[in-house]
Formats: structure tokens, sequence, C-alpha cells
């Protein structure tokens, strides 16, 4: 007979229902309590104890832009000591005369990638901007010669292996002249 009314429990739709119950009202009181706290507002969830509110810190951004023999710097970074090693590699790569630093210390984030030696050798570049942002390295200007866009992308090749994309937006300008037409001398 046992076995006949757990056939019957379990065949019974209404009694199936009701074993669910608890758990359908369990997940509806779960999503309304969060609609409750999101709802919420700003001061009452900073206030309210035990629930924390995530922060979100910007990232740094860093340019570099090259008209030789000038070095203009711009961006946010996480502290003076930073723009301080920043400002400091661009004076001392080859070929810069002046360094304007318009960097500024900001509340960003200080990620692994972020480093003074974002700053590539330019002196290979006619006009050249670097931009370090999101784990991106991006170069973008003209160089004079396919050896010169070569050199200026070999000098960030470490930036590779430290888990940043670089992004090669370089122009060639120079273009090699045709040789001349070869055929039989104008008669005159």
């Amino acid at each position: 007979m046992r076995h006949a009314d757990s056939l019957a429990t379990v065949s019974n739709p209404s009694r199936r229902l009701v074993t669910r119950l608890p758990f359908m009202a369990t997940a509806l009181l779960a999503a309304s309590l969060l609609a409750v706290v999101a709802a919420s507002p700003a001061w009452e969830r900073e206030n309210s104890p035990g629930v924390e509110t995530p922060t979100l810190v910007a990232m740094p951004t860093l340019q570099a832009e090259w008209v030789a023999p000038d070095l203009v710097l711009r961006g946010v970074v996480p502290d003076d000591a930073e723009r301080l090693a920043i400002v400091g590699r661009a004076r001392a790569l080859p070929g810069v005369s002046h360094v304007k630093d318009a960097l500024k210390v900001g509340a960003v984030a200080n990620p692994a990638w972020l480093s003074a030696a974002f700053l590539p050798d330019l002196r290979h570049a006619l006009h050249a901007r670097v931009t370090l942002e999101d784990a991106r390295l991006l170069l973008e200007g003209d160089v004079a010669s396919e050896s010169d866009r070569v050199a200026l992308l070999a000098s960030v090749s470490a930036y590779r292996s430290g888990g940043v994309r670089v992004v090669d937006r370089l122009r060639v300008l120079a273009t090699t002249p045709p040789p001349p037409l070869a055929g039989p001398a104008p008669v005159r």
C-alpha cells in the first residue's frame, strides 16, 4: 500500500505544486529584495550596514605627441612619482630638446602595465602620437621609411610581453622613386 500512496503523490499535479512552492517563493523573495536594494537611494545603501557598493576606479591614460624635437605629455596618472618617472624618461629620450609636461595626477588605478617605458624612441618618426590606455598602446603618425617604422615598433616590443596590445597606425611617407624607363636614346 505504501508504494501505491507514493505513486499517487508523484502523479498528483497539485501535490507537486505544493512541494515546489517553497522553492519558487524563495526565488521570488530574493528577486524582490534585490529590486528593493537597487531602487533605494544611494545614501540609504551607503548607510546600511552589511551592504557594500562597489566603486569603479578609472584607468590612467597617457599620451605623448612628438613634433621633432618637441614632446608634449598629456593624461592622468595615479601619483606624482609616476608623473616624475614619465617626465624623466621623456627628457632622456634621444632627439628630444623640449618636454611640455601637461600630465595630471588624479584618482586613477595603478595597473601593472603603467610604466614610464611606454615612451618609445620617437626620433625615427617625423610626427607621432603614442597613447597608452586600457592596456593598449596606440602608435600613430608619420615615419620617413619602412626601416624607421620597424625601429619604432621594436622600441615598444617589450610591452607585448607585458600583456599590452600594440596597435600600429604608422604611415610610411617616403616612397622609392620608380627606376627610369629603359629604352632607346632619343634621336636628335
